[in-house]
């Protein structure tokens, strides 16, 4: 059995700052609970990540669901059960315009871990990777087929990732369970992003929000909202804006 994480680089405390964004939940089919952030990433795609590790369509569309209740981690932790985050709760296949990939529904615990769902909110964390076991792999240069690292070919071994007599140099990957998704910053597959999070909320009433917004004295009470994390219309966002704009000026 071969172990394969697609990450580049982990998470540091110097992360760049990107928006994410916020959709309905209509097209996911799980049980939301209290206390938990909902959020949509793309795990995995058809072709070969940066680590030289290659993943085909037939053998994508035969493991993708496998995602589905494993672990959500940080930094590909998955050996200690104490920093696990949260779980993954659907998985679904994508094609649009060409482009083949699995996106995942992660379900973060952001009541034992604030700190963690505020980054992911804020968009400080972005990138992920997926980590796999695959029950063996083929050279694309000599079609080696290897179970464990240990029966690597020449070329994986010294090349994987690179290029060998001008040609590219990857695992073709069988068999294949997905073990965990984790929280990086520099993940092998550069197309690996948070996409979405998930409305936690229903039915708000944003009546009510707004007369909040205009007689609360707080003066963040726009920004303390979250409002990113429900499905609300941008210009009910902007309607609260003003609100609060109007506030400020009494």
């Amino acid at each position: 059995m071969i172990y394969i994480i697609a990450t580049c680089e982990v998470l540091s405390n110097e992360i760049g700052q990107i928006a994410t964004l916020h959709k309905s939940n209509s097209e996911w089919s799980y049980e939301k609970r209290p206390g938990m952030l909902y959020v949509v990433v793309r795990a995995v795609s058809v072709g070969t990540n940066g680590n030289g590790d290659h993943f085909t369509r037939a053998e994508l569309e035969k493991s993708y669901k496998t995602f589905i209740g494993k672990g959500v981690f940080v930094n590909h932790a998955s050996n200690d059960v104490e920093k696990k985050r949260g779980r993954i709760v659907d998985a679904k296949w994508c094609e649009e315009r060409g482009d083949t990939f699995i996106k995942t529904v992660l379900e973060v615990n952001a009541e034992a871990f604030p700190e963690l769902a505020a980054m992911i909110k804020s968009g400080q964390i972005d990138s992920v990777s997926m980590g796999c076991q695959v029950a063996f792999s083929n050279c694309s240069i000599c079609s080696h087929a290897a179970k464990t690292t240990k029966d690597y070919c020449f070329h994986i071994k010294m090349h994987k990732g690179g290029a060998y007599n001008g040609r590219s140099v990857y695992e073709e990957n069988h068999g294949i369970e997905f073990i965990e998704v984790s929280f990086v910053t520099t993940g092998a597959d550069p197309q690996a992003k948070v996409l979405e999070i998930l409305a936690r909320k229903r039915g708000l009433n944003l009546e009510h929000i707004l007369q909040k917004a205009a007689s609360s004295e707080d003066p963040n009470f726009v920004d303390n909202l979250e409002i990113g994390a429900f499905s609300i219309e941008k210009t009910v966002f902007n309607g609260i804006r003003r609100a609060n704009d109007i506030r400020g000026k009494k």
